[in-house]
């Protein structure tokens, strides 16, 4: 009521510019009555999204948090380069600047998809020409048989007396 008042004058209280623009009154609003740290928490469930080999997906889930969270510019785009594959985001890099974030989300959207198709080709043909899997090394038919044995330990009295030992047997030779 207060603020309808003050957004026509009336019943004495005073007119505040601004205040008959619907934007100005929904952020009033919002900020009064809405949800505490909402945001806070979109942020950390946008950041738990994950790629799973589809980009539109993933990019969907990410923008449907980001509308709370309004990350935008470097920040937005490392959230998302942290995701995906670094093959993908190497591609990215011989593309010109993006001064916007739509046009950035196509191009890195054209990257993933030719890195996915490229990858899939890849393990076709791997699959297709080799029958068996050749590009795999052999393993040996033969059991290793050098084994590896432990040595024991001695206490200070067992090196003692060993060394005299020694000592003996070497005077006894000269």
């Amino acid at each position: 009521m207060t603020y309808r008042d003050q957004m026509t004058g009336e019943l004495g209280h005073i007119r505040q510019e601004g205040y008959e623009l619907w934007d100005v009154f929904v952020e009033q609003g919002i900020r009064r009555f809405g949800p505490t740290h909402e945001e806070e928490k979109a942020l950390r469930e946008m950041v738990k999204v994950r790629y799973k080999n589809d980009i539109n997906q993933f990019l969907l889930e990410f923008e449907n948090w980001n509308v709370k969270v309004k990350v935008t510019g470097i920040a937005f785009r490392k959230l998302i380069r942290d995701q995906i594959a670094e093959e993908a985001v190497r591609r990215m890099s011989m593309h010109q600047e993006y001064a916007d974030d739509r046009d950035w989300i196509e191009a890195l959207c054209q990257a993933v998809r030719d890195e996915d198709d490229f990858q899939e080709g890849k393990r076709l043909k791997d699959n297709n020409f080799s029958g068996s899997n050749s590009s795999a090394k052999r393993k040996c038919d033969e059991p290793i048989t050098t084994k590896t044995t432990k040595k024991p330990k001695y206490t200070a009295k067992q090196k003692r007396v060993y060394q005299a030992k020694k000592k003996e047997e070497k005077l006894e030779k000269e």
